[in-house]
Order: C-alpha cells, then structure tokens, then sequence
C-alpha cells in the first residue's frame, strides 16, 4: 500500500501529458496500442466519443462528489471483466494494486471495468509505471479537461520515483 504525503501532492496537480478538452479527444489519440482511463468523466469522454476502452478505473463520483447515479448507468455494459475494490483517499491499496496487476496482465485478452469504492484518483501513478510502452492513459483534470499521458520510459521512471517518495506500508492482508 502506499501513502500520500502532502508535499507530494503538488506534483500531482500538474498535467503529465496533453491537456486536451473533454469533448475533442478522438483527434488526440493518434492509434495507441492500449487505452486506459481513469476517473469518470475520462471514462465517459472516450466512451461518448465511442473510443475502446481496454481498462476503466471509475468510483462513480466527480470531484469527490456523491454517487452519481448517471455514471452507474453509463458503465454497466463497460469492460468484459469488471472487478470491485475498496481504496480510501490519498492511498492506492493493495486490493487496488492487485486489480490494475490483473487487468494489466489480461489486457491483450479482455478489457477490464474496475469498480473503485472511495476514491480511485491515484490509480494512474501505477499504470504509469506498469502498463506497456506504447499505452495511452487518460485521467481528468478538475476544471481543465483530460490529460492524455503516452506511457514511455521517462513517464514510467517518473512514475517509478513518485512512488518510491510515497510511504510504503506493509501489505494489506
């Protein structure tokens, strides 16, 4: 499990890759080799946008809002897999860890819906460092838009340091 701490969270609020608008990104994603979301509205951009998505990592709020009802909606038919896991604020948990681990590794065969309940925003720091070159992961910016991150080497080392300055905890059981 790792842990947030608060000097970290200002590089988080910066942009990774691309700003792009919400509702202009089918022109952004120039033939990725995976495309994976993270959050709500990114999930619902390229799902509107009728984009495939390989991996969906929702918890079915935006801006830490209440369940929206319209999201639970709009995901039911998302992913041929779908996995559901706890993952409380400013932490990615194990069980969260262990769901994108899968996902990641059934990639080529299936496509995968993960059910975040709490909150799922630090889920792209390990796809970050884990999904294939080559992979395209979108997550949203709060009042911006969508940020399009190409998975590369620099982004994977990155990612790799980002997570080595957050706490490690013992595993969970």
């Amino acid at each position: 499990m790792y842990k947030l701490p608060s000097n970290l969270r200002p590089k988080l609020q910066r942009p990774w890759g691309k700003l792009v608008k919400t509702k202009k990104i089918a022109g952004r994603v120039n033939n990725p080799k995976y495309i994976i979301t993270v959050g709500d509205i990114a999930t619902l951009s390229f799902k509107k946008e009728e984009i495939p998505i390989n991996i969906a990592v929702v918890d079915y709020r935006t801006q830490r809002g209440e369940i929206n009802p319209k999201f639970i909606k709009e995901f039911k038919h998302l992913g041929d897999k779908k996995a559901r896991v706890e993952n409380p604020p400013g932490v990615i948990s194990d069980l969260l860890l262990d769901a994108l681990s899968t996902a990641l590794s059934e990639i080529d065969r299936t496509s995968t819906l993960i059910e975040v309940v709490g909150e799922e925003d630090l889920a792209a720091l390990p796809l970050f460092r884990d999904a294939p070159n080559g992979s395209l992961v979108a997550y949203g910016m709060p009042g911006n838009g969508l940020v399009l991150v190409n998975v590369n080497k620099a982004i994977r080392e990155k990612a790799i340091n980002i997570l080595k300055s957050m706490k490690e905890e013992e595993r969970e059981k």
